[in-house]
């Protein structure tokens, strides 16, 4: 049942001349262009403020989603936002007035115009606005779709909303927990995104139609009906060169990876579908594909894209390959950085782009700085191309429309101008049975153009009833690939069973996307009678040229197996005789909500000569433990042999987790454990690596036993992983091996203080020799991987006052990323004449701490050492207040004192020690964000903020997270991966990213941080010549860009 509220608004009307709106001269305007191309400002204050996004309506006027600026927690309690009306009223190209259609929307994130009705998506829902009395102002809102969810402090909840070929509304929430529904109706899916999903303009048959990057923000069509998202958080944090989000070509049923989430209830079809643009953390927001010939055939079908962080529209120029498409990509739209953020991107109906620059208001979570500027205005711009044919009567406004015939409309769907095509075919599917003959003559014409074709297929997919779905069966044996493709696509839409042997035959169509579409739809029908047909064409797409792109073909012919999920018609391809066709079946199987898939019939698979079949089984019985036999004979054959890749490895871990409690599964461990010795290197790592992550409550003794072995190896290698598997394992039974690790001065440093940090996770006392040790480790002379160790250690470990008076000096000449650390066990002293001792040092550093970590480390000291404190928080806590006066002061810096290149890389791998956590082209540290194109997405000014106060904002996905346990520990790290049993935490050891599982049960309370992990207080320990070195090195710090041949 869906909630309509009738509304009352006050329209606020804005009429500002065209004088006015135009006066700015385009070469003052913060925007370029390429060369052949002008821009102008089309629309600013105060017409709109903070416009996000933007959507054409029939006539040509622009709707506006335009921000309250609300940055904080009050977006739902008081709700700012409004949707603006727009439009030209002297045909200049220039707005000129402004309506407010519709107010107090709860953080609107996209919107679309549709058949006399706006539809925006404003979390918790998606919501259709309707102006019932022809005043301009949105008197009624229906929730279509609700139950998703809302984030206060980002916007990774709910995004869209955009018109499909279709005549389907689609929309896309976020990587969070949603209930999906119809209001008081039946629950449409509950999980976590991200997905893609439609519905019908009056919302009924929602359904999700496929995954997406974590943050999905907006998504374009192609004619053919070809979908592309493109948003923030798809690339996993191990991804090199800075990898973070994505553009992706969105297919039914496809899976893509999601940066920071594993799910165990999606239908997998294989690995993960390749992205088709990797992107930096560039923010990625509005796209839009391009329709018209205005610009000339090389920019037809083009996407452009819009990037928040960089301030940019990119071009992507596609050309299909296989069941997908490649990119050439290139910068179109270009702005300085910092006060432009681009948000969204459409094309006009006169083949002009219009670019929506929403300001400096927004810093809550995808934005490069965490000072707000909300003085900075957003505008609309509009591109033109110079010498580009005018488009008269761009929208069709002279047209009668009211007066025309079914004949007349259906003639247009061939009219150059794709606003009128629209328009063509929203009016023929209401026309009922007269538009479904003209409509029909036109799939029949010769004389009838493709483009014409392809409309009248869309039409009829807007249309309901069985003549609708027969006419449309005509375009299914049509000459031209895209009408056969986009006729697939309306035959899966309606699922229409009547296609089902023309279908069957488009599986052998010479297109490969029309193959892909046919089994979508194959899919969608659900008639068992396909499978033997879809397993056919795998083998033969397999035999065909290889290439990457038949990926999403493969998806799609294994996706409609397992939609259809019939397992009787599905189990003889287990006994094909090729291994494509068998490697599909087992997967359908496994993935089907009603299999017949056995244990028994994983070994002859196990056993293939065919890698790539063999690893599907295994991939499999992974994902089966209860099938104990075959994983237990799997283990134990992994553990003989003599190398074992980290793949395996890691398979290995989480399948002996999954059967830590059987006693099938403990015999195999306990053997191998009592004869590790004859176990390869990799092996033995495994074993050990296998039991140490486990999560038993209790450890055998064997396993003790085990360990304690595995302590007196002669390989070190091994000793290490001994050391992290009784840390791990909490075997307190085994401190005294440990303890004669620690000491012998034989071993390696890095050995030793590997062994002290596991004595301080078993939380055992370090001896006066290991302390003495400790201290000797951290003297300035020793490697700084060494020192961060020892640190570490330290912060570990309780302290007596006689041993914190010895930290105090180590104190006072700290560097920053080691301080933090150092003033972590001073927490938990009382004495007074050290806590003065630590006040005195920490006022003669030259480091200049986060007051909070100060605060924290005397919080236990009495009141003389709090007066004594005061001054030194008074400086700390105004040194933060004042970053906007420091910020400036730096800038001067950098501006009297020119960056060395050179120079600022070796302080980056050197003093700086930014290599400790940040890679650059494969080198450095994995702690923090990649930051080999760290210049393409943030300005000057941002880079000094986050060396000068590194607590002001956080990249994405590196915020600091606060881990409380049922136990009593407290647990900081980076949140890592979540499932529904359990989170990862990445902690910080060796300065290397290592994951710690904690099942859910384990936990108490998580929190967000405030303090980042990157030091503060860099700007103090580098001269001003050495700042502007560092800062003029990660300035030049780029993504390498294909060559653009300007479209010529």
């Amino acid at each position: 049942m869906l909630r309509t509220v009738v509304i009352t608004l006050i329209g606020i009307v804005s009429v500002v001349g065209a004088m006015v709106a135009s006066a700015v001269e385009p070469t003052k305007l913060p925007v370029a262009v390429p060369s052949g191309f002008q821009v102008k400002r089309v629309a600013s204050q105060p017409l709109v403020e903070r416009p996000m996004f933007a959507a054409l309506d029939p006539q040509g006027g622009l709707y506006v989603l335009d921000s309250g600026g609300a940055n904080g927690s009050d977006r739902r309690e008081n709700p700012a936002d409004v949707v603006r009306y727009l439009t030209d009223t002297d045909g200049d190209g220039v707005y000129d007035k402004s309506v407010i259609f519709a107010d107090k929307i709860v953080f609107g994130t996209g919107l679309v115009c549709y058949d006399k009705a706006v539809f925006v998506t404003s979390p918790p829902s998606l919501w259709k606005f309707e102006d019932t009395t022809g005043d301009g102002i949105a008197d009624q809102r229906t929730e279509l779709v609700t139950g998703f969810a809302f984030n206060q402090s980002c916007t990774d909840d709910l995004h869209g909303a955009c018109l499909g070929p279709d005549g389907r509304i689609y929309f896309l929430p976020g990587r969070f927990h949603h209930k999906a529904q119809v209001p008081g109706g039946p629950v449409i899916r509950e999980g976590v995104g991200p997905w893609l999903m439609r519905c019908r303009p009056d919302g009924r048959e929602a359904e999700i139609v496929s995954g997406a990057v974590g943050n999905p923000v907006e998504v374009a069509f192609l004619p053919t009906g070809d979908a592309f998202i493109q948003g923030t958080f798809w690339a996993k944090p191990s991804a090199a060169d800075g990898l973070r989000d994505a553009l992706i070509h969105a297919v039914p049923g496809g899976e893509y990876s999601v940066r920071d989430r594993d799910y165990s209830d999606r239908v997998r079809t294989g690995d993960f579908l390749p992205a088709l643009v990797p992107l930096t953390a560039t923010a990625p927001s509005g796209l839009t594909a391009y329709w018209s010939d205005t610009w000339g055939p090389e920019y037809r079908h083009n996407l452009f894209t819009s990037h928040f962080n960089t301030g940019r529209i990119l071009r992507h120029r596609l050309s299909p390959q296989g069941g997908t498409f490649t990119s050439v990509t290139e910068d179109f739209v270009t702005a300085a950085q910092g006060d432009v953020h681009f948000t969204d991107v459409l094309e006009d109906a006169d083949g002009s782009l219009l670019v929506v620059d929403t300001g400096g208001w927004y810093l809550a979570c995808c934005p490069a700085s965490g000072t707000s500027k909300p003085e900075v205005k957003g505008a609309i711009y509009r591109v033109s191309r110079e010498g580009a044919q005018r488009v008269a009567d761009p929208y069709g406004n002279a047209i009668p429309w009211e007066q025309a015939t079914a004949a007349d409309l259906a003639q247009r769907l061939g009219d150059p101008r794709f606003a009128v095509r629209e328009r063509s075919i929203l009016a023929l599917s209401k026309r009922g049975d007269d538009a479904i003959v003209e409509l029909t003559q036109v799939l029949q014409s010769r004389a009838a153009t493709p483009q014409q074709r392809q409309n009248a297929v869309w039409a009829l997919c807007r249309m309901e009833g069985p003549a609708a779905r027969k006419a449309g069966r005509v375009a299914l044996s049509d000459s031209a690939e895209e009408v056969r493709q986009s006729a697939a696509h309306a035959a899966a839409l309606h699922r229409d069973n009547g296609a089902l042997d023309q279908l069957q035959q488009l599986l052998r169509d010479n297109s490969l996307a029309v193959r892909r579409e046919a089994a979508h739809a194959l899919g969608r029908i659900g008639r068992g009678e396909a499978v033997p047909k879809l397993l056919e064409a795998i083998g033969a797409l397999s035999q065909g040229t290889a290439a990457a792109s038949d990926r999403f073909v493969e998806h799609a012919l294994i996706f409609a197996i397992i939609s259809i999920n019939d397992a009787v018609a599905t189990r003889p391809g287990l006994t094909a005789s090729g291994f494509a066709e068998r490697r599909a079946a087992l997967m359908a199987l496994d993935q089907m909500a009603l299999t017949i898939l056995a244990s028994g019939d994983i070994a002859p698979l196990l056993a293939t000569s065919d890698p790539v079949l063999q690893q599907a089984a295994i991939d499999v019985l992974a994902r089966h433990p209860e099938w104990t036999t075959e994983s237990i004979k799997l283990i134990d054959g992994w553990l003989r042999e003599r190398a074992l890749d980290e793949t395996r490895v890691q398979m290995l871990i989480g399948v002996v987790r999954a059967l830590r409690n059987d006693k099938s599964m403990r015999r195999v461990l306990d053997q191998h454990l009592a004869n590790q010795s004859k176990l390869s290197i990799p092996a033995r790592r495994a074993l050990l690596l296998a039991v140490g992550r486990s999560g038993v409550s209790e450890v055998p003794n064997s396993w003790q036993e085990g360990v304690s072995e595995a302590l007196q190896a002669t390989e070190p290698e091994i000793r290490f992983v001994a050391l992290q598997t009784a840390a791990g394992l909490s075997l307190k039974e085994l401190a005294g091996d440990i303890h004669r690790l620690a000491a012998d001065s034989s071993s390696s440093a890095a050995l030793r203080l590997t062994a002290l940090r596991s004595l301080a996770v078993l939380q055992q006392e370090l001896s006066d020799q290991e302390f003495d040790y400790l201290l000797l480790r951290l003297s300035p002379e020793v490697p700084i991987q060494e020192r961060l160790t020892a640190v570490d250690v330290v912060a570990q470990t309780q302290q007596s006052d006689a041993r914190l008076r010895r930290l105090v000096p180590l104190v006072r000449a700290a560097s920053p990323i080691e301080l933090p650390a150092l003033l972590t066990p001073f927490s938990r002293g009382t004495d007074t004449e050290v806590g003065l001792e630590l006040v005195a040092a920490l006022t003669s550093s030259t480091v200049n701490p986060p007051p909070e970590i100060v605060e924290q480390a005397l919080q236990r000291y009495g009141e003389s050492v709090q007066v004594a404190a005061r001054p030194l928080l008074e400086r700390l806590k105004k040194s933060t207040q004042n970053q906007a006066a420091r910020l400036k002061e730096l800038e001067t810096v950098l501006e009297c004192n020119p960056g060395d290149l050179e120079r600022g890389r070796e302080l980056f791998f050197s003093k700086a020690q930014c290599h400790l956590c940040h890679a650059v082209a494969g080198r450095g540290g994995k702690v923090g964000p990649d930051l080999s194109a760290i210049g393409d997405i943030r300005s000057r000014r941002d880079l000094l903020e986050a060396v000068a106060f590194p607590s002001a904002t956080f990249a994405r996905g590196f915020e600091p997270m606060m881990v409380a346990l049922a136990d009593g520990r407290v647990l900081t790290g980076l949140a890592g991966r979540e499932t529904a049993d359990e989170l990862v935490l990445v902690v910080v050891q060796d300065n290397k990213p290592v994951e710690v599982p904690l099942s859910r049960d384990m936990i108490e309370q998580v929190q967000i941080g405030r303090i980042s992990t990157m030091p503060n207080g860099l700007d103090h320990q580098l001269q001003p010549q050495e700042l502007s070195d560092l800062i003029g090195y990660l300035q030049q710090l780029r993504k390498q860009k294909p060559e653009p041949d300007g479209g010529k």
